[in-house]
Formats: structure tokens, C-alpha cells, sequence
């Protein structure tokens, strides 16, 4: 059985997926069999949503995965890992006191999943901008207006983004049909199947994440239900993605980090029983890590409209095992020759870099043929990235302008990092 959602019952069934285990942790031991039976009942409530949808937005497809990331979120807090309200209390307490703090501090460790702030805080969380100064604290009102200029940037793009998409699917004709993707084609479509492929990766998805996440900033700290330091950048820097495990482990969002690799440590040394540290148990992990990510997306894939024999998450995904291996074999093998020439990534030479962004890319730009390839033949005309289109009414090219002259302004004064 499924049901035909709407964004609503989308955000309701978001709602329910992280208030069962918010609620479970504050009134239930670590090990009570009720929080087992959750776990089932979480699992079913998602899969009645997994169905396509019209007109998919950056919104939609935020609360679609807060629904499927809500359970391995809570298998980790409620099984794995287990919180209870008296370890929440040790771990802040200055909000043991009253009821509602514990409340708010059990749905934050739910919804969290970076654990900002906490014992539990993942690692390589990207430091707040410079642009804060060093202080401790960070002054709310700063805080809101640069979280402000940023997200009006970032709309301004994210609708150029859509109307170069609609334009695009106005050329589209028939029926709908995933063609196969073809891997013998000459050198000029590789390149620009690789151009496109990580302008996606870093330009169209980057946007469309970072803007979520900067509204619900502007939200909670404008209401004053949390703090500006609970809310550092979602991504790194893009020069220090110059190895797979940098671009998914430094670059990339870690709002997956501790869902996943909670799973794959229990599977890895508690179901496996492999030693730590090994090869074994740390190639398993990272194994493991990209299986539950193929999963995820494989759903997110259907709920696009992409049907399951023509998704390349999974191979995607997985791919990214064999060039995480590739690259650490190619590192040892460059150590043991130029024993002299390891450093720390603290002092990695520019030329380093260079060759590690070459490979990222190389690697990136062919492999996401699979992920990104049936995904480009979906109907563009219906995307929405923005509520209100401003192209449409003042034109491509003058908010194109503005988008670019906007942004070097906002570089410097904000002091950006890209």
C-alpha cells in the first residue's frame, strides 16, 4: 500500500518520523523492547511514501529525505548508540532543568545528525566563516544578516538554474522512455558529459542543499529556539576535495556521517567481529557507508520517478569504494617510493593538489554517468527550485548579471569560501 502525498503529509510523516524517537529517548531505558518495535514502525510509515512526485523541489526533496534518514538517525540513537534523557542531562546541563529543554535537546540530537555542539559532533565540521571573527559567541543579528544576503544570492541562482532546466525541457517530445546510457561515445561527449556532471556536483546541488539549510538557520536563530554556533557551513572548501575521501568526508554535506557510519562500525566489529584497526574492518565501513548511501538515493531515485532497473545509484555509490581504494593504494605506493615527501594535508603542496582535483574530477565526471544519466532524462519542464521566479520577469540575462556581480561583492564582504 502507498500513499499519494502531498508536501503536507510529506512534512507530517517527517514530523512523526523524528518526534517517535525524540519521544522514546526522553521516557524509555536504552535497552527497552519498544524502542525495537519503533524502529519496524518508522520503516513501514517510510516505505507507504515511496512513490513518484510532481514537480520535485529542493523543499520536497529535503523533507522526503528527512523521512528515510529519520531511521538510521534513530536505530543509532535508540539501538546502536542509545541516549536516554539521563545521559542527555549529563551532556547538557544546563537544560536538565525544565521539560522543555530536555524536549528541545532530545529532537536536536534526533535531527541534528552532525551533533553540533555535543561530545557526539562529527568530525570535519567546516569552522564558521571568518567573517565572525573568533570569538565564541556570534552576535545573532550578524549571524541572520549574512545567513540573509547568502540565501538571496542563492535563490537568485537556484532560479537561474530552473529556467535554463525548463528551457531545456521544452525540447523534450514524447513519451517519456530511459534511454541506456552510452559508454563508447568520443572524447568531445566525455568531456562534456564530465563539465556537467560536476557542475551538478558542485554548483546545482551544493545550491540546492546549502539553501535549505540556510532557511532553516534563518528560522530557529530569528526565533530564538537556538544558537548561531549551532549552525556552521553544511560544505567544505572545494580546493581540499582533492581525494574522493576529502571530497565526501571534508567537501561534502556530514549531515549522513553519524546515521551511517554508526550502522557500518555495528556490522563491521559487532555483527563481523573484525578487529580494530584493519584493512578489513576499515574498508567494510566504508563499504557499508556507501551501500546505505546507494540505498537512500536509489529511493530518492523512485520517488524522482526514476524506476528501480534504471537507477545507477547503487553503482555510483559503490564505485566510490573502488576509487577510495585505488587512491590509498596509489598514496602508499608514492610513500613507500618518496618516503620523504609525506606530509600532513596541513602542508600539501599545490601540485598535490592539483593532481588530487584532476583525479576527483576524472574519477567524479565518469562515474556519475550512472547516478546523474536518468536523472537528465526526467521531465525538466516541471522542476521547481523557487517558489517565485524572478527570471521570469526581469529576464535571464540581467538577474544572470546580477547573480555574478552579486556574488564577487558578497565574496569579499562577506568573506566567502568556496
Amino acid at each position: 500500500m502507498t500513499i499519494s502525498p502531498t508536501f503536507t503529509t510529506w512534512l507530517l510523516a517527517a514530523t512523526i518520523q523524528h518526534l517517535i524517537p525524540t519521544t522514546l529517548i526522553l521516557t524509555t531505558p536504552k535497552r527497552a523492547p519498544i524502542r525495537y518495535i519503533a524502529i519496524i514502525f518508522m520503516i513501514w510509515l517510510a516505505s507507504l511514501f515511496i512513490e513518484p512526485i510532481t514537480a520535485p523541489s529542493p523543499a520536497r526533496v529535503t523533507v522526503i529525505s528527512l523521512v528515510v534518514v529519520a531511521i538510521p538517525q534513530a536505530v543509532n540513537l535508540l539501538l546502536i548508540n542509545p541516549l536516554d534523557d539521563d545521559e542527555l542531562c549529563r551532556e547538557q546541563p544546563r537544560r536538565a532543568i525544565f521539560l522543555s529543554d530536555r524536549i528541545w535537546s532530545a529532537l536536536s540530537a534526533v535531527s541534528q545528525s552532525r551533533a553540533i555542539g555535543t561530545s557526539r559532533q562529527v568530525k570535519n565540521v567546516p569552522p564558521q566563516p571568518a567573517y565572525f571573527g573568533c570569538g565564541e559567541k556570534i552576535p545573532r543579528g550578524m549571524f541572520l544578516m549574512r545567513q540573509g544576503l547568502v540565501l538571496v544570492w542563492q535563490y537568485l541562482a537556484c532560479d537561474i538554474v530552473q529556467a535554463l532546466a525548463r528551457q531545456q525541457g521544452l525540447k523534450q517530445e514524447g513519451v517519456l522512455v530511459f534511454e541506456p546510457i552510452q559508454w563508447q561515445v568520443p572524447l568531445d561527449v566525455w568531456v562534456g558529459r564530465g563539465v556537467q556532471h560536476l557542475i551538478t556536483w558542485f554548483v546545482v546541488m551544493r545550491l540546492a542543499i546549502d539553501s535549505c539549510y540556510r532557511v532553516a538557520s534563518i528560522v530557529l536563530v530569528g526565533l530564538g529556539l537556538d544558537e548561531p554556533e549551532h549552525w556552521p557551513p553544511v560544505f567544505g572548501r572545494m580546493l581540499d576535495a582533492f581525494t574522493l575521501r576529502n571530497f565526501w568526508g571534508k567537501f561534502w554535506h556530514q549531515f549522513l556521517r553519524q546515521p551511517f557510519t554508526a550502522v557500518s562500525s555495528f556490522v563491521a566489529r559487532d555483527v563481523l567481529h573484525f578487529s580494530r584497526p584493519s584493512i578489513l574492518e576499515q574498508y567494510t565501513n566504508i563499504f557499508f557507508v556507501f551501500l546505505l548511501s546507494g540505498v537512500l538515493h536509489l529511493m530518492a531515485n523512485l520517488v524522482d520517478g526514476v524506476p528501480v532497473e534504471r537507477s545507477g545509484a547503487m553503482p555510483f555509490f559503490l564505485s566510490m569504494v573502488l576509487g577510495i581504494m585505488i587512491e590509498d593504494g596509489f598514496q602508499a605506493f608514492w610513500t613507500r617510493v618518496h618516503p620523504a615527501a609525506d606530509s600532513t594535508e596541513d602542508t600539501t603542496p599545490w601540485w598535490k593538489r592539483v593532481v588530487g582535483l584532476a583525479w576527483v574530477f576524472l574519477w567524479l565526471g565518469v562515474t556519475s554517468t550512472w547516478y546523474l544519466h536518468p536523472l537528465s532524462q526526467l521531465p525538466k519542464d516541471e522542476i521547481t527550485m523557487v517558489p517565485f521566479s524572478v527570471v521570469e520577469r526581469f529576464g535571464l540575462k540581467l538577474i544572470g548579471g546580477v547573480v555574478l556581480a552579486g556574488g564577487a561583492v558578497l565574496s569579499l564582504m562577506l568573506r566567502c569560501e568556496v
